[in-house]
């Protein structure tokens, strides 16, 4: 039986969430399994996401450590923004086929931004489960596959609740080509700096250029593996300090060439106008 590869995974998950991730792996009678925990929130005082995958279903599950009240304490304070951000992410792995199930102090709770959430939290249940899936134990690129995006999934789900200050290291690669002097505001490491924000985009959208249809992978090989741009479709000079990001609407895709020829004018040309010069050039 093939393992999962934990190393692979912690790795994959680094470049996609922007935390440094551990990974133990293992099997039993029940199939395969793998525990993931955020360097920034390990265990005992923060969170583990445990991945199993069984015969025709794959379930990811989060097990708090015994002294996690600090850390549940600042989940609850997550406010629109991370609650938002929650309801992207989990939006995106119902339409793949997961149920999320999300108990508050032992009760149910519907994981929509609009709703009411208790405010003070004593317990705190998410899982994931998927059935029927075909797993087979056989392929490790299989397995792996699955671990990543069921586990990567809840775990990019309890990061949205965090501050970005434990859920998050600064990358270098988030969002380029951005109008000249925005990087230096207030705003842009507010709203663009999350790499929550860039993976829940992705998770939705994928990693192809929503522009021109580009794959930086099918160019450059396995080097560009899943990377790509994203773009905001509000300005971030048009957000105020209030503005709640939903990635799934408010971000796409985009290679660097169009990134950069988005912003060639002030405002941006918008991705359809873009489509329209590429379109007219390609036929012509």
């Amino acid at each position: 039986m093939t393992m999962i590869d934990a190393s692979r995974l912690a790795a994959e998950l680094r470049r996609q969430l922007g935390i440094r991730v551990h990974g133990v792996a293992g099997s039993d009678k029940d199939g395969l399994y793998v525990d993931l925990s955020p360097a920034s929130a390990p265990l005992p005082e923060g969170f583990q996401v445990h991945v199993r995958l069984m015969w025709r279903t794959v379930d990811a599950t989060v097990v708090l450590g015994n002294y996690a009240r600090g850390m549940l304490s600042a989940m609850a304070s997550s406010g629109t923004a991370g609650r938002a951000l929650f309801e992207d992410i989990a939006t995106d792995l119902m339409a793949k086929g997961g149920r999320v199930a999300l108990a508050i102090n032992g009760q149910d709770v519907a994981w929509n931004a609009s709703t009411q959430w208790p405010a003070l939290w004593s317990t705190f249940a998410l899982q994931v489960k998927v059935t029927p899936i075909e797993v087979e134990p056989s392929s490790p690129d299989g397995v792996d596959s699955l671990a990543l995006r069921w586990g990567g999934g809840v775990m990019a789900l309890m990061l949205s609740l965090l501050p970005l200050s434990m859920s998050a290291e600064p990358s270098s690669d988030d969002e380029v080509g951005l109008p000249e002097g925005a990087v230096s505001t207030v705003l842009v490491n507010r709203y663009e700096r999350n790499p929550l924000n860039r993976a829940a985009c992705i998770m939705t959208h994928g990693s192809r250029c929503l522009v021109c249809g580009a794959s930086l992978e099918d160019t450059y090989g396995p080097v560009a593996s899943g990377y790509i741009q994203v773009h905001h479709l509000t300005r971030v000079a048009d957000m105020g300090p209030d503005y709640v990001i939903h990635p799934s609407r408010d971000l796409i895709p985009v290679c660097p060439n169009c990134h950069a020829m988005l912003h060639r004018r002030t405002p941006p040309y918008s991705p359809d106008e873009l489509r329209d010069m590429l379109d007219k050039r390609r036929h012509t």
